[in-house]
């Protein structure tokens, strides 16, 4: 007798749909041998002549559970049930779809590629297959693959509109714009109200320089998006009013404002949009600029135009065309800025032209920084080494900060036999700017020896860089083998850290690429090591940092550097450490005793700090090491937020060795904790330690309860929310209350949190503060399209917190998006509304 005979309601053939139930329960359990016994037995039991048509219905089952599980964004049970149908039937086409969704949304792209390949091989008409495929495969810049895949789906479709308008962007991410704009074309015959089709088809056309057909589809784009455009209008002007609006604003508004007509000042933003981009993206952007001008130019002629067209031609190395502009320019308005230019270029032909020109930029303006450092280079070309003194004094007056202004000034005075005015100079460069002076000083050192100069100085030894480690070990473990201090000078903490993964909650039908890892991720273990005599090196823009050992190699596991990558990464080996491209380090400071190392990456980013750098502060004190004897901290103090936090861990502020001015030291023995995890990546125990720091029962008290938080950033300097006035009132219906943390303490911004119970914000800083809100709170992170990164996510998963995400619109096309914005790190967000809304019912908040 089989098991569900026992239960005579189970064993009947109308019943037996209980039966697909029943195994089905058991495999949502987990119990997959149960499962399966259960499926089993009742096949076994089927009349001969039903069994096909008992299957069918049990794969029906499945298959609608299947369904079910990944629009709920249960991926691993999607995974399980397919694997079930799979094993009953590996002919179901759908199934072996359905599995590579869900595989995809784990970041295993070339399994999920081929379950597509096996379900189009079943069923060729499974268009859906094709175009997943196409996605995934455009998404990895595997382009052809991707255009053969999206053929294969207009083959059965040819009326797909998005499928068409990705098949463009993939010709023309190749440089095809002949074919993108043809494929760009079809998808607006099937859809004339497409804004962003437009503006792609624009762009292309600028490519080719067809300037009349592009400026057609650039304003028709901005015709289909009058409330994109008229929002980002009056949102640069709010700025204006309260001058906090910036260059970048500006410019982008007066471009979409300037597209509403055709005049020389429109092809005059089109040209200053597209030189901007070039600067930013180096993607040939420059050609188009110029013609760009020659267009404004043709319809009226103006002084800053030619200069603008001069400086470009310049950059693209057309000296004798930028001359021709300059000379234009003057014509029309003789100008400081036109000579300057002129003359810049004339000091690589005719020195003495290019100083009588310069001479005269010096009469129109006599505060013109560049032309005073200008003709301190060509005195130098010409040793008159005393008006060159002279030349760089007065620049420095007016750019007291400039590293090559000191530099070349001491280059001048070394050469009048003044040793130590030079010494000075070179000192404040080093001190100031001492990446760059490790560039610059040897150049000029070898300078001086081809004229014939050599310096003696007793502080000269000082100044000068030390060579860049060549060599690195794997981790400083290894480090401490080689050198038998393994047990003396290496305390292990601990050993892995295991992340439990679960996946965002958005509107989207698959989870967006940047969230793919998994169920899981391990994070290294924590360890202090001891270095005597170690070194540590953070560049100026603290994207980059070494601690090196006493024989020149750097540790790898305490040597973060740009771009920041998930743990584990293929593109992180030290191998590909930025420090192995220098040649040359800024000049070591001695530092005596002991020195522990907090500095990291980024320190005055308010994520990174509260992180990456103060659970370090952790992992000193449990090592077991002597806290007491700690000479000096080397960490950043700049901040408020880092001075109460420092003062709350008990850093003594006569202690802190402030990193500021200091990039590059060597102490007696140099005590570095790791990281707790990888950079932006954190294992729990670090929110555990900043919930008990600085989330205290008082300030929880004291704070004022708000239910439902929006987290402004309009103060900030970019990921700013274009349209937030619109999403502030929308909020505002459903009592939502807008807040900006900067004007609170770390402690306040710790009670605000933990009293929320639903949190929208843009990304950004303020969503550090998420580590102290409650277990079940709801987030709703709003990103820009082309800027998505995953820590706040993981955060919450760290502290059991329920996460949506939203991500930006981009009304006028990727590629004019990127005009506007051309990196990718600051782009404003702007949200739609109806999404928004659907998002705040999808999430329960309303």
């Amino acid at each position: 007798m089989s098991s569900w005979e026992s239960d005579p309601i189970a064993a009947r053939p109308t019943e037996k749909c209980t039966l697909w139930h029943l195994g089905l329960e058991w495999l949502l359990r987990g119990e997959v041998e149960q499962a399966q016994a259960v499926w089993l037995d009742a096949l076994t039991e089927a009349p001969i002549a039903e069994i096909a048509d008992w299957m069918a219905e049990l794969l029906q089952v499945l298959e609608s559970e299947a369904v079910q599980q990944f629009a709920a964004g249960h991926y691993l049970l999607t995974e399980q049930i397919c694997q079930q149908i799979l094993e009953l039937d590996a002919e179901q086409a759908a199934a072996h779809f359905l599995f590579g969704q869900a595989i995809a949304q784990r970041g295993d792209f070339d399994a999920a590629i081929a379950c597509w390949q096996q379900a189009a091989a079943l069923d060729p008409t499974l268009v859906e297959a094709y175009q997943q495929q196409g996605s995934v495969l455009q998404k990895l810049d595997q382009l052809e693959q991707a255009i053969s895949c999206y053929a294969s789906v207009l083959a059965l479709q040819p009326d797909r509109v998005e499928t068409l308008y990705h098949l463009g962007l993939c010709r023309f991410q190749q440089g095809k714009a002949d074919e993108a704009i043809a494929h760009f074309t079809a998808a607006i015959q099937l859809n004339s109200d497409d804004s962003r089709i437009y503006g792609d088809r624009g762009y292309a056309h600028l490519q080719q320089g067809h300037f009349n057909e592009a400026i057609v589809d650039l304003q028709q784009a901005i015709r289909l998006q009058q409330s994109f455009v008229q929002t980002y209008i009056n949102w640069q002007l709010s700025f204006v009013q309260h001058h906090q609006s910036s260059e970048q604003i500006n410019a982008n508004a007066n471009l979409l404002q300037s597209l509403r007509s055709i005049d020389s000042n429109l092809f005059l933003q089109l040209g200053n949009a597209l030189v901007a981009a070039d600067l930013f993206s180096s993607k040939g952007r420059a050609k188009i600029a110029i013609t760009a001008y020659q267009q404004a130019l043709s319809l009226q002629l103006d002084a800053q135009t030619y200069l603008k067209l001069g400086r470009i031609l310049k950059m693209q190395g057309n000296r004798d065309q930028a001359c021709v502009a300059f000379q234009d320019a003057l014509q029309l308005q003789p100008s400081a800025d036109a000579h300057l230019c002129l003359g810049e270029i004339y000091l690589l032909k005719d020195v003495q032209q290019g100083i009588s020109i310069l001479q005269t930029a010096l009469k129109l303006d006599s505060c013109s920084a560049s032309a005073y450092f200008l003709l301190g280079e060509a005195w130098s070309r010409l040793q008159q080494w005393q008006q060159a003194i002279d030349c760089y004094q007065k620049y420095l007056q007016l750019k007291p900060d400039s590293i090559q202004g000191g530099i070349r000034l001491g280059l001048a005075l070394a050469m009048q036999d003044h040793a130590a005015a030079a010494i000075d100079c070179w000192q404040q460069g080093v001190s100031q700017y001492p990446d760059d002076a490790a560039i610059l000083l040897p150049s000029t050192l070898a300078r001086l020896r081809d004229y014939g100069k050599e310096i003696q100085h007793p502080n000269l030894k000082q100044l000068e860089p030390v060579d860049a480690p060549t060599a690195f070990y794997e981790s400083t473990h290894a480090w401490a083998i080689a050198h038998s201090m393994a047990t003396t000078h290496y305390v292990q903490l601990d050993v892995r850290n295991t992340i439990a993964l679960t996946p965002p909650k958005t509107l989207d039908q698959t989870t967006h690429f940047s969230f793919r890892f998994g169920q899981a991720i391990e994070l290294p273990g924590n360890f202090v090591a001891t270095i005597p005599k170690g070194r540590f090196w953070l560049n100026q823009e603290q994207t980059s940092s070494a601690v090196i050992a006493g024989d020149n190699k750097f540790l790898a596991d305490l040597s973060p550097d740009y771009p920041i990558l998930s743990p584990g990464h293929p593109d992180k080996h030290p191998s590909q450490h930025s420090i192995l491209k220098l040649k040359k380090l800024p000049p070591i400071q001695q530092i005596a005793g002991t020195v522990a190392v907090l500095s990291g990456l980024t320190n005055d980013l308010y994520f990174h700090w509260m992180f990456d750098i103060l659970p370090r502060i952790s992992l000193l004190k449990r090592s077991n090491l002597d806290f007491a004897q700690i000479d000096r901290f080397l960490v950043r103090d700049r901040l408020s937020f880092q001075q109460e936090t420092l003062q709350t861990l008990g850093i003594p502020a006569e202690k802190i060795l402030r990193d500021t001015h200091i990039s590059h030291i060597q102490a007696e023995n140099l005590m570095v904790p790791s990281y707790p995890g990888s950079v932006a990546w954190m294992p729990k125990w670090t929110c555990d330690f900043l919930r008990s720091s600085f989330l205290t029962s008082e300030a929880v008290a004291e704070a004022r309860s708000i239910d439902r938080l929006y987290i402004s950033r309009q103060q900030t300097a970019s990921r700013r929310l274009i349209n937030e006035a619109a999403v502030v009132d929308l909020l505002t219906q459903f009592e939502f209350q807008p807040v900006t943390l900067e004007t609170l303490s770390v402690t306040q911004q710790a009670a605000v949190l933990a009293n929320a119970k639903v949190v929208v914000a843009p990304h950004g800083g303020g969503l550090t503060n998420l580590v102290f809100c409650q277990p079940g709170t709801k987030v709703i992170e709003l990103f820009s399209p082309n800027y998505v990164y995953p820590c706040y996510w993981l955060v919450s998963n760290l502290v059991e917190l329920e996460y949506y995400y939203l991500i930006g619109e981009m009304p006028l096309g990727v590629h004019f998006h990127q005009l506007l914005y051309a990196d990718p790190r600051v782009e404003d967000i702007y949200i739609d509304l109806q999404q928004l809304m659907n998002i705040l019912e999808f999430a329960g908040v309303i």
